[in-house]
């Protein structure tokens, strides 16, 4: 890693750090006023979570130039991914009152072969990056099919400034931005660009912008188009699985409701970690699920083993202490006890375990770090189904 990557890296680690620690010195001087204690929370929450975004993009960027960093080819839904990665951003849209949403221009493959980790994670960063720059209007992710080509185009369309033909060049380099002026009011290290543009190569895909504020026309449009192979004989639709409600702020309609907590949900969480039953089950609890904690490979068999007691249970979470073959194990037994029960695995990312993984078996896979608005809302939509409250 060059001295310029450790220059910035520095700088901003240094910068969070003092908000974190000026926070907590901050919390423990005021924990008698609960609205302001609840606000200085919140800037370690938020500070916390930029330096965690901030070391996993630096390892992502290390691992990519040193040719670690792996994709796999298999079969995925796009329409899935799609659904997934607005209804994981659709919270910070909300929060900023933008209109987010995902739809289809034409009929698109309803299957294709490449690696939806890596499509999502490029996904996650360019709708992040569209919201943040984005103060009134809409960000919508369009979906589009070119038989010719064989490709499938992500388009990610905002209502922003747009970035001007003269920077369009620089802003898939490192660390940077459109300009000073941006760094300064939006903030970030400038690495998501960077990352997706390296992801969308090892991918063998297309990563480009459509901006030209220059001629009056304000939005960005940046197009991820993915190969797919023939399209001859595979079945396509038109329309993006209904997934699109937030983790906050769901209202309105019954079905709705239910994303983004878990009231009424039994879960059984699967880890031999003391730290990671902690955390798991506080914030499945926090969301209102009961949670049953199995503290390994064999204590799960047993539980699962015991019908009356595998019946109650609404999904199944197998934590980031298991290792594939461990995971693999439980899911063989979860199916072959129930086979209709929702699976999801929590794996570290970098350590191969995501690609080694019988993704069969499985209902969801999550990389960590998973922040806890995305694992509740995964377990809500997958256990909606089997919910009887």
């Amino acid at each position: 890693m060059n001295e310029n990557y450790l220059g910035h890296f520095a700088h901003d680690i240094r910068t969070h750090l003092s908000a974190i620690l000026a926070g907590t010195d901050a919390l423990d001087e005021s924990v008698r006023d609960r609205a302001e204690g609840e606000e200085l929370l919140e800037v370690i929450r938020s500070n916390s979570r930029y330096l965690l975004e901030l070391f996993n993009n630096i390892l992502d960027l290390s691992r990519i130039d040193a040719g670690g960093m792996s994709v796999e080819q298999t079969e995925c839904n796009p329409g899935q991914i799609a659904a997934e990665v607005v209804a994981l951003t659709q919270s910070r849209a909300m929060k900023k009152g933008l209109n987010l949403s995902a739809d289809c221009d034409g009929p698109i493959p309803q299957v294709i072969c490449s690696d939806p980790l890596r499509i999502r994670q490029i996904l996650l960063n360019v709708l992040d990056n569209a919201i943040k720059f984005t103060e009134t209007g809409s960000v919508r992710l369009v979906l589009s099919a070119d038989e010719s080509s064989e490709r499938l185009s992500f388009r990610v369309i905002d209502t922003g400034p747009g970035i001007e033909l003269s920077r369009q060049i620089a802003i898939f380099d490192a660390f940077t931005q459109a300009d000073s002026t941006t760094t300064r009011r939006y903030g970030g290290a400038g690495l998501g660009l960077t990352i997706s543009k390296r992801l969308a190569d090892l991918l063998d895909a297309q990563f480009t912008i459509e901006s030209n504020p220059e001629e009056g026309r304000a939005g960005c449009v940046f197009v991820l188009a993915v190969p797919t192979g023939s399209m001859a004989g595979v079945a396509m639709v038109e329309t993006i699985p209904n997934l699109v409600i937030g983790v906050a702020g769901a209202r309105g309609a019954a079905a709705g409701a239910h994303y983004g907590k878990l009231e009424g949900v039994n879960v059984l969480l699967i880890d031999h970690r003391k730290r990671n039953q902690l955390l798991y089950s506080s914030m499945l609890k926090g969301a209102g699920a009961r949670v049953t904690i199995a503290a390994g490979v064999n204590d799960a068999i047993e539980v699962l083993q015991a019908d009356q007691t595998l019946d109650s249970f609404n999904i199944a979470l197998l934590a980031d202490g298991l290792r594939t073959s461990d995971i693999d194990r439980v899911s063989e037994s979860i199916r072959h006890e129930r086979p209709d029960l929702p699976i999801v695995a929590s794996v570290v990312d970098g350590e191969g375990n995501d690609a080694n993984l019988k993704h069969d078996l499985l209902s969801c896979i999550l990389v960590e770090p998973v922040h806890a608005s995305a694992l509740i809302s995964a377990m809500a939509r997958l256990s909606l189904p089997h919910r009887t409250d």
